[in-house]
């Protein structure tokens, strides 16, 4: 069995003549805009501002820039001057912001000497178990001098 796979999925549809729909809406609003601006304005006035809407709309149907529409291309240049750019960085009340994860320690197992303050160690669940047999059992003398380990029993 042979199944037909669609191989220009990126493209868009050709729907009026050699425009897509976009295009064609870009191209139809320019023209209409010309169109209604020639009864309402003075010929020289017409005059210029019709080379700018053919400019403009001729842009916006037909201009890529890296892949990206015009539309896209003109948001992105608004952003860009619209939102700040100074970063400061400021230290956050003397504390050291920590970082998680599995590269961080790493980073700090392989750099520092010293034992990483704030992590939990792997001992930690077995020193937990050897304290509290200290609490259990006691190591006591015998009168002989032997050492011997016994349960400690509390009769108050």
């Amino acid at each position: 069995m042979h199944f037909q796979v669609p191989q220009f999925i990126d493209v868009e549809d050709k729907i009026v003549g050699p425009l897509t729909i976009k295009q064609f809406l870009y191209v139809a609003a320019g023209f209409l805009t010309i169109f209604f601006s020639f009864f309402i304005f003075h010929f020289y006035f017409w005059l210029i501002s019709t080379v700018f809407i053919v400019v403009i709309s001729g842009a916006f149907a037909f201009i890529k820039y890296n892949g990206r529409s015009f539309l896209v291309l003109i948001t992105s240049v608004i952003n860009y001057y619209w939102r700040p750019r100074i970063y400061i960085w400021k230290k956050r009340g003397g504390k050291q912001v920590k970082k998680r994860g599995l590269s961080n320690l790493k980073l700090k197992l392989d750099t520092s000497r010293k034992p990483i303050k704030g992590e939990k160690s792997f001992m930690l669940p077995f020193l937990q178990r050897i304290k509290k047999m200290k609490d259990e059992y006691e190591v006591f003398r015998k009168s002989t001098g032997e050492r011997e380990v016994a349960r400690r029993v509390d009769y108050r």
